[in-house]
């Protein structure tokens, strides 16, 4: 598990249209965020976040991103799989390491689709907690968050 750099952009966005396609069927909207994010946009956000892959063969394989606000909270987001490597414990380890990678903070924020129950459960297994669910646009998400090492409210 590494670091991405500017390079390894193309493959993530193809890893995170493949990864996401049956999430966008799941929830009958082939027009979600990771699917219609463009080389361009993914670029913009390479610039603010800190991005983590998993290669194996030289091949990708996994990957997330992240970053801490101006308060101290980690967002953490698109973790992907490849999908046959689902269930091998991947986005387990990447969690772990992109939480280490975003060093202490009061907090780790996530959100996914309420249709994504296999994601619900494994950043419950993680340690994540349901704050908050909240219609957007058609679809319903889940928010969760995660205690940090600053032990502040989850309020701000």
């Amino acid at each position: 598990m590494t670091r991405a750099s500017q390079t390894d952009l193309p493959a993530i966005l193809k890893l995170q249209r493949l990864a996401f396609d049956s999430e966008a069927v799941s929830v009958g909207d082939l027009t979600i965020p990771p699917l219609t994010q463009t080389l361009e946009e993914i670029e913009a956000e390479f610039e603010l976040r800190l991005f983590l892959k998993l290669e194996e063969s030289g091949n990708l394989v996994a990957s997330v991103r992240g970053h801490k606000d101006e308060v101290g909270w980690a967002h953490v987001g698109r973790l992907m799989v490849h999908p046959t490597r689902q269930g091998e414990g991947l986005g387990s380890n990447l969690m772990h390491e992109i939480e280490h990678e975003l060093g202490p903070c009061r907090g780790f924020k996530i959100f996914t689709s309420a249709a994504s129950t296999g994601n619900i459960r494994l950043y419950e297994r993680l340690g994540y907690c349901v704050f908050a669910r909240e219609k957007v646009g058609a679809l319903e998400m889940v928010f969760l968050t995660k205690e940090g090492d600053e032990h502040e409210s989850f309020d701000d």
